[in-house]
């Protein structure tokens, strides 16, 4: 909720809200007028949205430090171990093709396998860094900064973090052949009006609302509302 001029009813800007005395002044068209109904609309509504303190979530470690704060998430779940029963499956029948192939000279036989190769490769990636990487958020030095490991894996980010306004979870639904799958994400909105995605795939609602609530409290950020926040 933004505060509306009375008169004409554009988005009166921040700077110009007089909250001692409950004025605004139209951006627009200098109106001043009383705002008070609209801040008690304001601060009642974010009541109303705002979320209770989760507790600290299995697999989610956090430490606070005077100057600085670093949560910690094991990537590891029961789900690693499926993904590697799935790998083995595949990889060893892909031993088994391009045994077969090589052994008759069936050239093409092995070309049609190659692609099947790189999907088993790079599943058998993603199932070493389940059960060996973790995510390290820290905040240090006015510096966000999100690292994966030791299993090298794409998503490191390091941000200046007085340029975050607003920090919310999504969650994402994807459909497949093999069904449907729920994950979710803890995003970011900055100052300039861009989003950015901080981390990604989480099991679990608990942990990415538990990383946003902490990290807000950190940085000093309010909890609101953000579009596109929930089912995405």
């Amino acid at each position: 909720m933004q505060i509306l001029c009375e008169s004409c009813g554009a988005v009166v800007a921040g700077e110009r809200i007089d909250l001692q005395r409950n004025l605004a002044t139209c951006t627009a068209c200098n109106q001043v007028f009383n705002c008070q109904a609209q801040l008690d609309a304001l601060v009642a509504g974010e009541l109303l949205t705002r979320r209770p303190p989760v507790p600290l979530p299995k697999g989610v470690q956090v430490f606070h430090r005077s100057n600085g704060l670093r949560i910690v998430r094991r990537w590891f779940s029961a789900n690693a171990f499926v993904l590697l029963i799935f790998a083995c499956f595949w990889d060893g029948f892909l031993v088994l093709w391009f045994t077969l192939a090589t052994r008759h000279g069936q050239w093409s036989m092995a070309a049609f396998g190659s692609l099947h190769a790189l999907v088993g490769l790079g599943l058998s990636y993603w199932v070493v860094a389940l059960f060996v990487n973790s995510t390290v958020v820290t905040v240090l030095q006015g510096q966000l900064e999100v690292r994966h490991g030791p299993w090298p894996v794409p998503g490191n980010r390091c941000l200046p973090a007085q340029d975050l306004e607003q920090l919310y979870t999504r969650e994402r639904i994807s459909h497949s052949k093999n069904g449907t799958s729920i994950s979710y994400e803890l995003r970011a909105r900055r100052r300039d009006g861009t989003d950015i995605k901080l981390l990604g795939s989480l099991e679990r609602e608990e942990q990415a609302v538990y990383m946003e609530q902490q990290l807000e409290a950190f940085l000093g950020i309010k909890d609101r509302r953000v579009a596109g926040e929930g089912r995405g």
